[in-house]
């Protein structure tokens, strides 16, 4: 929970992007979630039915579902990210990466939980919901720069051997998207 609060306040300090871009960056909210009957809630045991009522009773940009362990003498957290309806084009129920825990990794915002935590922000942006493909252009500048942090952020961290090409794919539909739609 730690890393992701600290990685939300170094992208909304990002430089070189506007303040309506930051300020929508710095409204995401962190929570940890426990169940009715008071048990940390995981993705374990849930049908894709009940993930994605389950997105939409908490309200969720995504719910992130993860755990940290050493892996050849790399503390490396391993996280299932469940879009809902804001996966367009990537698997609702779960996209799984794994990011090394080191501290040149801690402190940069250019790694998959960044590059996906920016593509869930531009899609809700242009509100493309549950794979809608009506457009909203209402914020054009807000709207591109989210993209292209994502689009930067999954190259980045393709450098660094996190494997994101589905969600660079899904990053590309969403900048073609609004490429047709937004002047």
């Amino acid at each position: 929970m730690d890393i992701l609060t600290h990685k939300l306040f170094n992208l909304s300090e990002v430089s070189g992007i506007s303040k309506e871009t930051k300020d929508i960056i710095s409204s995401v909210d962190l929570e940890l979630v426990k169940s009715d009957d008071g048990i940390w809630v995981s993705n374990r045991g849930y049908s894709p039915n009940e993930l994605m009522e389950f997105w939409r009773s908490e309200d969720a940009l995504q719910l992130f579902f993860g755990r940290v362990f050493e892996k050849d003498s790399t503390v490396v957290a391993r996280t299932s990210v469940h879009f809902g309806g804001l996966s367009h084009g990537l698997p609702q129920n779960g996209y799984r990466m794994e990011i090394p825990l080191t501290q040149d990794q801690y402190d940069t915002t250019r790694d998959s939980h960044s590059a996906v935590i920016m593509y869930a922000l531009s899609l809700f942006q242009l509100g493309l919901l549950n794979d809608q493909s009506a457009v909203d252009c209402s914020e054009p500048q807000v709207s591109r720069e989210l993209i292209s942090l994502a689009k930067n952020y999954a190259l980045d961290a393709a450098k660094n051997q996190q494997k994101l090409k589905e969600v660079e794919k899904a990053i590309d539909e969403v900048a073609k998207l609004f490429g047709q739609n937004c002047k």
